[in-house]
C-alpha cells in the first residue's frame, strides 16, 4: 500500500515548525532571556578585546624577545603553530566533529528530511568557529615571531586558513573509523614535528632562520582551505546516527566540567570512547602479588597507551624554553610544572583508588598504601622528565629529584577530585555572581605544586629543596577528602 502525493517536508519548514510547537507549549526561551545571553556574550566578546588582548599581546611580544638564542622566537611560533594545529586536529576527530544530541539524533534525523540539510547549520557554525578561533592563534603566533603587523595579519589569515583544513579533513573522516585513524595519526606525527621543531631551536640549529612574506604561503593555504571545504557537503550525508551522538556524551563531560570545575569528567569520557573503539582488550595475568602488582598494573596501562607518556617526555623541550624565556626563576618552574603535567598523564591507577570506595575497599590494602603504590609510576615518569628538564636548563641534578617529587605531591593533591560547587550559595564579585569555592577549587593541585616549589624558586640548597616535597607527599600519601 502506498500514499500518493505525500511529500517530505524541508529542513527549514521542519525547524519552524519546531519553533511554533515549542512556543505553544512554554519550552521556547522567552524573548527577554535570549536577548540577556546576547548581552552577556557581546560584553565578554567585548572586555576580551579591550582588557585581555593587549596584555596577551604584550606577554607574547616580550616572550619573542626575551630569547636570547637567535632565531628562536620564530621557531617558536613555528612549532607553536604545528602544535596547534596537531591538537586541534586531534581534538576535532576525537569529538566528532559534528555532533547532535540524542533527542534530535532520535527524532529529527530520523524523519525523511534530508540529513545533509539538517546538519549543514551545524557544520557552517563549525567551519565559523574554526576560522576566528584560527584567526586568533595564528596573529598570536606573529606576534611571538616578532613581525610587523602587515605579516601579523597573514599569520592570522593563514591560522584561519589551517583550521578551516582541519575542520574540514575533521569532518570528511568522520563516516569512516580508519580514516579517523589516520588522520590521528597524522596528528600526532605533527606533535612530534612541533618538538622537533622546538628542541632545533634551542640547540640554534635554526638561528639563521628569517621571517618572509607569509602571503604567498597563505594563498596555498587559502587554495586548500577552499578544496578541503567541499568535502563537507559530500559528508554530512553520510553520516550515521551513532556517529552523530558520540560525541554527546564528551559535550555532557564538558557540562559536567564546567559545573563541578574538574577537567577529569572529560578526561574519563575519551577513555571509555577509546575502550569502545578498541571493543577487545586482551587479558593479561597481574604481575607479581601484593603492592607490586598494583604498581605493574599502571607499568602495563602506560605501555598500552604510550601517547601520554610522549606527551610527558614533550614536556621536557617546554621547560627547557621556558628556563631560556625567563632564566633561573623561568626554569625552576618549568621543571616542576613539568613533573606535575607528567606525573598526572600516567596517574589513572591513583585517581581510581581515589575516587572509587568500592575498589580501594575491595582490596585488601589500607588507603595508605593503595595511594602510595599507584604514585609509583607517576613518581618514575616525573623523574624521567625532571631528569632531561634539568639536562637542559643547566640546574643542579639534585633539583631533579626534588622537582620530580613535586608531581606525585600535586597529583596525590587532585587525584580525589575537587570539592564539589554549591551553585546555589553564589557570592557576588567583579567578573558577577560566582559559586562559593569555584576559585579555591582551582587552585587544588596547584597549590601543593606552588608551595612545594618555593624553596627552589628562592635557591635554597638540597636540605630544603627536597625536604619541603617529601613531607608533602608522605601527608598527602594519607589524605583523601573521599574516604575509602
Amino acid at each position: 500500500m502506498s500514499v500518493s502525493g505525500a511529500t517530505a517536508p524541508t529542513a527549514a519548514a521542519l525547524r519552524r515548525s519546531l519553533r511554533r510547537a515549542r512556543r505553544r507549549s512554554g519550552a521556547a526561551k522567552p524573548i527577554g532571556d535570549t536577548l540577556q545571553d546576547l548581552y552577556v556574550a557581546a560584553f565578554a566578546v567585548l572586555m576580551v578585546a579591550v582588557v585581555v588582548a593587549p596584555t596577551a599581546s604584550r606577554v607574547l611580544a616580550d616572550a619573542g624577545r626575551r630569547t636570547a638564542t637567535p632565531g628562536l622566537a620564530l621557531t617558536l611560533a613555528l612549532a607553536a603553530a604545528v602544535a596547534g594545529t596537531a591538537a586541534a586536529l586531534r581534538a576535532l576527530t576525537t569529538v566528532g566533529p559534528v555532533v547532535r544530541d540524542p533527542a534530535d539524533v532520535t527524532w529529527l534525523l530520523a524523519s525523511p528530511t534530508s540529513r545533509s540539510a539538517l546538519l549543514a547549520p551545524g557544520a557552517a557554525l563549525l567551519v565559523t568557529v574554526a576560522v576566528g578561533v584560527g584567526a586568533v592563534l595564528g596573529a598570536a603566533c606573529g606576534v611571538v615571531a616578532g613581525v610587523g603587523f602587515t605579516q601579523v595579519l597573514g599569520w592570522a589569515s593563514g591560522g584561519a586558513a589551517v583550521l578551516v583544513t582541519a575542520t574540514s579533513v575533521a569532518v570528511a573522516v568522520q563516516r569512516g573509523r580508519a580514516r579517523n585513524g589516520r588522520v590521528r595519526r597524522l596528528a600526532d606525527a605533527g606533535a612530534v614535528v612541533a618538538v622537533a621543531l622546538l628542541v632545533s631551536g634551542l640547540l640554534g640549529r635554526t638561528s639563521s632562520w628569517r621571517a618572509l612574506s607569509p602571503w604567498p604561503v597563505v594563498g596555498g593555504l587559502a587554495v586548500l582551505a577552499a578544496v578541503t571545504l567541499l568535502l563537507v557537503p559530500r559528508a554530512l550525508p553520510r553520516l550515521r546516527r551513532s556517529e552523530l551522538v558520540a560525541g554527546a556524551g564528551l559535550a555532557l563531560g564538558l557540562r559536567a566540567t564546567v559545573t563541578a570545575l574538574d577537567g577529569s569528567f572529560v578526561a574519563e569520557t575519551l577513555r571509555t570512547r577509546r575502550l569502545l573503539e578498541r571493543a577487545v582488550v586482551r587479558r593479561h595475568r597481574l604481575a607479581g602479588a601484593g603492592l607490586y602488582a598494583l604498581a605493574a598494573a599502571d607499568a602495563r596501562r602506560v605501555s598500552r597507551s604510550p601517547r601520554a607518556l610522549l606527551g610527558a617526555l614533550a614536556l621536557a623541550p617546554a621547560a627547557w624554553a621556558l628556563a631560556d624565556l625567563y632564566g633561573r626563576l623561568g626554569a625552576a618552574a618549568a621543571v616542576s610544572l613539568a613533573a606535575w603535567g607528567a606525573a598526572g598523564q600516567v596517574a589513572a591507577g591513583l585517581r581510581t583508588v581515589s575516587r572509587s570506595g568500592s575498589v580501594s575497599r575491595s582490596l585488601p590494602f589500607s588507603n595508605a598504601q593503595l595511594r602510595g603504590a599507584h604514585a609509583v609510576v607517576p613518581g618514575v615518569v616525573a623523574l624521567i622528565v625532571t631528569s632531561a628538564a634539568t639536562a637542559f636548563t643547566g640546574r643542579p641534578a639534585w633539583t631533579a629529584l626534588a622537582a620530580a617529587l613535586v608531581g606525585p605531591a600535586a597529583v596525590l593533591r587532585t587525584a580525589a577530585g575537587r570539592s564539589p560547587i554549591t551553585w546555589g550559595v553564589q557570592a557576588t564579585s567583579p567578573l558577577g555572581s560566582l559559586p562559593v569555592g569555584a576559585v579555591t577549587s582551582y587552585l587544588v593541585g596547584l597549590d601543593v605544586a606552588v608551595v612545594s616549589t618555593v624553596p627552589l624558586l628562592l635557591g635554597a640548597g638540597p636540605r630544603w629543596g627536597l625536604a619541603v616535597p617529601v613531607l608533602a607527599c608522605l601527608v598527602l600519601v594519607r589524605f583523601n577528602r573521599r574516604p575509602a
